[in-house]
């Protein structure tokens, strides 16, 4: 191969990572992580290696020294990160053996080896992160449980509540899993965390009643179970905004009659005087209707 078609392959590798890494064929990768280090990027060649699984590498840049908690000059990874999102527990064990820190944040999307490994769904790899975590460690628990709830996961929700976790944490952002599991439509997860004490009549991290959000989310089996653990039907914004004014300017019929159904007062008014039919009319959603045929037009007259 002469020197321009070399580098013609190496380019065209480099670009493949940057669309795809997965896409890359075995001995593309072997070529790229050759280069790498040809250049100078060892950090970059071993936290690939991991990525890509390959332990032989791994361990043999671990063996030359190479600081273990490195991370990738273009992606802000360390190897434990490349590894634990791969699924390649050999290499996360052999990571963690050689002081890899469990606790490290990615530079970019500021997530933990765990978090990653909960995400992707690799189990058998965050209990090992977990069982390598500082004894005490509330943090990375909190953050998995609140993941827990975003992504719907019920028995990781149900075996971190049996350790111990409280269910009104929040994660680094302020969010709880109420929040996440209601915001995304997971009934199981959202009746789960109501039954262990979450609060429905919590506020959003913005100060907005929860309620609220669901109803504007159109998640009629999530209202119901937020009514049946005690969320007052009127509860309203700073301007008087109701779950009954919001399901009907969004046309969400359904959710209007099992507000109505719950005693919500379709005559109340907003701060600027508008009922739940005016709102209906004023956005065009007077003929809405519920999975039985009923108009919203029938339902708030």
């Amino acid at each position: 191969m002469s020197l321009k078609d070399a580098a013609e392959r190496v380019s065209a590798i480099e670009q493949a990572f940057h669309d795809d890494a997965n896409a890359l064929s075995a001995s593309d990768a072997a070529m790229r992580l050759t280069v790498l280090a040809a250049v100078g990027r060892h950090g970059d060649a071993f936290t690939e290696a991991a990525q890509g699984g390959r332990a032989a590498e791994v361990e043999r840049y671990l063996d030359q020294g190479l600081d273990v908690n490195i991370k990738h000059s273009e992606l802000g990874w360390t190897a434990l990160h490349m590894a634990a999102a791969n699924g390649h527990e050999d290499i996360v064990r052999l990571l963690l053996r050689h002081g890899a820190d469990h606790s490290k944040m990615s530079s970019k999307k500021e997530k933990t080896p765990l978090e990653l490994a909960v995400q992707r769904g690799h189990s058998s790899i965050a209990n090992l992160l977990r069982k390598g975590s500082l004894a005490g460690s509330s943090t990375a628990s909190h953050e998995e449980f609140v993941e827990a709830a975003r992504r719907g996961q019920t028995d990781v929700l149900r075996r971190l509540l049996g350790d111990g976790v409280h269910v009104h944490v929040t994660n680094r952002y302020g969010v709880s899993a109420l929040m996440f599991a209601a915001d995304q439509g997971h009934v199981e997860a959202t009746r789960l965390l109501l039954h262990h004490g979450a609060d429905p009549k919590s506020l959003t991290k913005f100060g907005q009643p929860l309620f609220l959000s669901v109803v504007d989310h159109g998640h009629t089996k999530i209202a119901q179970l937020f009514l049946d653990y005690g969320a007052p039907v009127q509860m309203a914004t700073d301007d008087l905004v109701t779950g009954l004014h919001i399901a009907a300017e969004r046309g969400h019929a359904d959710l209007c009659q099992l507000l109505l159904r719950y005693n919500a007062d379709k005559s109340a008014r907003t701060a600027s005087g508008d009922t739940p039919y005016r709102v209906a009319y004023r956005s065009e959603m007077l003929t809405s209707q519920t999975s039985g045929g009923e108009t919203l037009q029938v339902l708030l007259s």
